[in-house]
C-alpha cells in the first residue's frame, strides 16, 4: 500500500520560499503530476502544519472508529451498519468509505486495521 500511494498520490503538497525551488520540485514531481497528481503549492510552514494536522485528524478518526467498535460491541449493535448509516448522513462529514470491523477500523484506504483492545487467553476483548 505504501509504494502505491508513493507512485500514485492523492495530492502533492510542497511549501516553497522561491521560485527556484518550485521549479526543482516541479522536475522533481514531473512524473506524479503528468500522471494526474494535483500540486499544492504554499509557505514552508503552512504545508508542514497540512501534514501535522491530516496525520493528527486520522489519529483522531482511528480513536473513534475504535471507540465506536468497542461500544457497539458491548452493546451488542452491528458495528458495520452503525458506520455505514454514518456514512449515509451527508451532514456529519463521514466518508461511507469509512468502515470499521469489531474493535478494528479502517479509517481511509491508506491506514490498516487498528485496534485499542487487547484479547484475553478466551479470546475476548478487554479495553487496554
Amino acid at each position: 500500500m505504501a509504494i502505491h500511494d508513493a507512485l500514485e498520490p492523492d495530492r502533492i503538497v510542497v511549501g516553497v520560499e522561491s521560485a527556484r525551488g518550485l521549479d526543482v520540485l516541479r522536475r522533481l514531481y514531473a512524473p506524479l503530476l503528468e500522471a494526474g497528481a494535483p500540486l499544492i503549492v504554499t509557505d514552508i510552514r503552512t504545508a508542514e502544519l497540512a501534514k501535522h494536522a491530516s496525520n493528527a485528524f486520522l489519529a483522531l478518526k482511528i480513536s473513534f472508529a475504535n471507540a465506536l467498535a468497542r461500544v457497539c460491541e458491548h452493546a451488542g449493535a452491528d458495528v458495520t451498519t452503525v458506520a455505514d448509516i454514518m456514512g449515509a448522513d451527508p451532514v456529519s462529514g463521514v466518508p461511507s468509505s469509512t468502515r470499521v470491523s469489531g474493535t478494528a477500523a479502517t479509517a481511509s484506504r491508506k491506514t490498516s486495521p487498528l485496534s485499542n483492545t487487547s484479547r484475553s487467553a478466551s479470546g475476548t476483548p478487554s479495553p487496554c
